[in-house]
């Protein structure tokens, strides 16, 4: 939630000077930055990655096949035995729950904090 308590009070200066619509543009242009970045630096496997030397290659090549998790078993996943799994549910019911909470009060606290507390928002940051 980092990001929430970083972009909230952001959001209230970048609207103040500029609008809101820099709002968007400035944390799209971000999310560009990231992609390009991640795009970079990320590979989906030791044999891709354009900066790791040979050794540590070979190291985490040698440790997967150690593990034995390059046979090539068949690996399905069992979504008939997660979906009848109670802790599932449970985890599922939960992050929910905490989901609808927090969304609720991140949508509705500016104006709570604008129209019952009569507190300007470009003062928060």
């Amino acid at each position: 939630h980092l990001g929430t308590v970083f972009s909230l009070p952001i959001s209230g200066l970048l609207c103040d000077h500029f609008g809101w619509p820099a709002v968007f543009y400035a944390f799209g242009a971000l999310g560009c930055l990231w992609f390009v970045i991640w795009m970079l630096l990320v590979h989906n496997s030791p044999e891709e990655h354009p900066r790791i030397s040979y050794i540590e290659r070979e190291y985490i090549q040698g440790e997967l096949r150690r593990e034995g998790t390059t046979t090539g078993k068949d690996t399905s996943t069992p979504w008939l035995t997660f979906a009848k799994s109670a802790p599932v549910w449970a985890i599922v019911l939960s992050h929910f729950s905490n989901n609808w909470g927090f969304y609720t009060l991140l949508t509705d606290l500016p104006t709570y904090m604008k129209e019952i507390l009569l507190f300007d928002l470009t003062q928060s940051g």
